[in-house]
């Protein structure tokens, strides 16, 4: 039987190569977004905690400035000392213990994972989606359950600088947006 099950997968093609992944810490880098609601309260840098109620929430110009029309996209990034190979994202909306969106948690529901080798680390920077979640789909529980987008092993550029580009949020009143939680992991 078992050798009817290998030979059965060596037919069709399948195999399963082992991945190595490594988590990355967020040290010695700067970050970066195109809106945020309002500063310091919001800022960006809140997207990178990790178990913290904090969250980044755009809505406003990158100062935190202006009426809240400011059309997504939204960007947010973080440009890390050296290059690597990008494996996965993982990210969290806001929590019900941080009010003001409801059960919802003003999740993105279109993002794209980008990446970008540019100098200058911005949003006019020449990205490159490296993975993407289209669906729409919120969160099923803002408080536990992470979004995640898994790069496709065939992706094998390394990117110096990595960000979201949130296209659409569960929020209904303006273009805004909750994040927080944000990992990421390299491909070896």
């Amino acid at each position: 039987m078992v050798f009817k099950i290998i030979l059965l997968c060596a037919v069709i093609g399948f195999s399963f190569q082992a991945q190595t992944l490594r988590e990355l810490k967020f040290v010695g880098g700067s970050v970066g977004t195109t809106s945020v609601y309002s500063l310091p309260s919001w800022k960006a840098e809140n997207a990178f905690l990790q178990g913290s109620d904090q969250v980044w929430h755009s809505g406003r110009n990158a100062q935190g400035t202006g009426n809240l029309d400011y059309a997504f996209p939204h960007l947010i990034w973080y440009k890390f000392r050296q290059a690597f190979i990008p494996a996965r994202l993982s990210f969290k909306s806001r929590p019900t213990s941080n009010s003001g969106c409801g059960s919802h948690g003003c999740a993105a529901t279109k993002y794209q994972f980008i990446g970008t080798n540019d100098p200058k680390c911005d949003q006019y920077s020449k990205w490159t989606v490296v993975c993407e979640d289209l669906s729409g789909d919120g969160i099923s529980n803002i408080n536990s359950s992470p979004k995640y987008c898994t790069v496709d092993e065939s992706m094998r550029e390394s990117f110096s600088c990595l960000g979201i580009s949130v296209l659409d949020s569960a929020y209904t009143g303006a273009s805004e947006v909750s994040i927080n939680g944000i990992r990421m992991w390299a491909r070896d």
